[in-house]
């Protein structure tokens, strides 16, 4: 039975919030909503809130607990804070690229690295910090203990991301790509050309505690990317780019 949907303007605004809102966090639970509802297994109010602004109805052929209705996606105090804060800014999720004098406008290479930042910091994993062992000397009048100063935490590296992101066993993720678009973790054709490209070669590092993103291309051209927390938008990171100067 084909939808029935009332007050489409509003159901819109919610349909591109689930899609795009906080770099596209919700768009793979939508899509997996839609397709539970599309099956017939729903007949509940589309996206409910204060009030109701839109109905779908379809027929309820299924047992409702079946699948993820799109009531759970639309609901609830959290999601009503984040639509309100995606409606005061459309780019929450998407970091604020500040460059070096003379590289503006980026190029599809370098916005390409601000996006495996963005991911990086979306999917960081706590840092394993190895057990150090205590360490006494002994004196002829007193004993001292001390603990050595741990090895600061390697960041990982390009690969090791992206072996993460690719992983079956990490839920499905989307983002938002460079130009805009939503990309799927199932897209492996462009997860292949943003992080298996034979024409550049990525290394980061540890740089007065930032990690640094620095990619070297086929052009000789390499650049270096690294994000900042914002104090006055922590959802909006700070992403700097530069030309690393050529070396020798």
């Amino acid at each position: 039975m084909a939808p029935l949907v009332e007050d489409r303007p509003a159901a819109m605004l919610w349909v591109r919030y689930l899609l795009e809102g906080n770099d596209a966090e919700q768009a793979d639970a939508f899509f997996t909503a839609l397709r539970a509802t599309a099956a017939g297994q729903r007949q509940d109010p589309f996206f409910p809130g204060d009030g109701v602004y839109g109905v779908v109805r379809f027929d309820n052929r299924v047992p409702p607990e079946t699948g993820l209705p799109l009531k759970q996606l639309t609901t609830g105090p959290a999601v009503q804070q984040e639509l309100s804060e995606w409606l005061a800014d459309r780019d929450i999720g998407q970091p604020i690229v500040e460059t070096s004098p003379g590289e503006m406008p980026l190029d599809e290479r370098q916005r390409e690295m601000v996006l495996i930042l963005k991911l990086a910091r979306r999917f960081a994993q706590p840092a394993v910090v190895p057990i150090q062992p205590e360490i006494h000397e002994f004196g002829a009048d007193r004993t001292t203990t001390w603990v050595p100063e741990p090895p600061p935490a390697q960041p990982p590296s390009v690969s090791a991301l992206y072996q993460r992101l690719s992983d079956a066993e990490l839920p499905r993720w989307a983002t938002i790509d460079t130009d805009g678009s939503l990309l799927l973790s199932r897209d492996r054709r462009r997860m292949a050309e943003v992080f298996a490209n034979p024409n550049r070669r990525y290394r980061t590092y540890l740089r007065d505690g930032q990690t640094v993103l620095e990619a070297a291309f086929a052009t000789g051209d390499v650049f270096e990317a690294w994000l900042e927390e914002n104090p006055d938008n922590p959802k909006r990171p700070i992403a700097h780019v530069q030309r690393v100067p050529a070396r020798g």
